[in-house]
């Protein structure tokens, strides 16, 4: 029999009909969400805590009641309309010095969940597990309280619009050089409205100030604090040079196939 062949000028009607049908029951899941009843929720008190934690290889946080090598004191303070969530590497909070504070708010000024319109992450330290830490302890409270199942739940997925706002206060020149870069991008992803489109690294060094060689070494150290990083070596869809980051947050967990790819 005769076998038709596409063109190399055809479009793949696949992709386009796999792409209407993710709105669709995107667009269905939020539609009952939304008429989900919350009431009981809501009067369910979250309750503040304190406690030790360390992320383990696969980004899992796991808690200690006590301290433990390589742990950090968490504090999580939850109030009327904000949550903060503080990190210092011992547990005399009279000794905590803020080194950088990440603010998360809804883009369009309205509140995040419940009541909430505001959380914070704060630490007295700039290793880089302190902010998949920070990040991690705050994806825990919106799970267990039933709130979220993760926080790409909360953000929304990267190929539609985002809901959270993220800035980060951290001051790069008061940094040590060798720790610069990689805060430097923490800085700017926070606030970069393009960072979940596929670019040209060349594209990213320029918006980012960092040669590309610089850029290369920040992305294989984010993906080691649970930053989803894509490029044709994780993606074959992604063309050579180009690079894809779908979340400005450590967006990775324990379940993620992206963990075990390398760049």
């Amino acid at each position: 029999f005769k076998l038709n062949k596409l063109e190399e000028y055809h479009a793949l009607s696949f992709r386009k009909l796999k792409s209407k049908r993710t709105k669709y029951y995107f667009d269905k899941a939020q539609s009952a969400i939304n008429e989900l009843d919350f009431n009981d929720t809501l009067k369910s008190k979250i309750k503040s805590r304190k406690y030790y934690a360390k992320v383990l290889e696969n980004t899992v946080l796991k808690e200690f009641s006590k301290n433990v090598k390589d742990s950090y004191h968490i504090s999580f303070k939850s109030k009327s309309k904000t949550w903060v969530f503080k990190l210092n590497e011992e547990e005399n909070e009279d000794d905590f010095k803020e080194l950088y504070t990440v603010k998360i708010n809804h883009k369009d000024n309205s509140s995040l969940f419940k009541e909430i319109r505001e959380v914070r992450l704060v630490s007295d330290s700039v290793k880089y597990e302190t902010y998949l830490i920070l990040w991690k302890a705050f994806e825990r409270e919106l799970i267990q309280n039933s709130i979220k199942a993760d926080l790409v739940q909360l953000n929304g997925y990267y190929q539609y619009k985002p809901i959270l706002k993220i800035d980060n206060s951290i001051k790069i020149d008061d940094l040590p050089k060798k720790i610069k870069n990689v805060w430097k991008f923490l800085k700017l992803v926070a606030s970069d409205e393009n960072y979940s489109k596929i670019r040209d690294i060349k594209e990213i060094s320029s918006a980012y100030e960092l040669s590309v060689k610089e850029l290369v070494s920040v992305f294989n150290i984010l993906k080691k604090i649970g930053f989803e990083i894509r490029n044709t070596n994780t993606n074959s869809e992604i063309k050579e040079g180009h690079y894809l980051i779908p979340y400005s947050f450590p967006s990775l967990n324990s379940q993620s196939l992206q963990l075990a790819k390398k760049l």
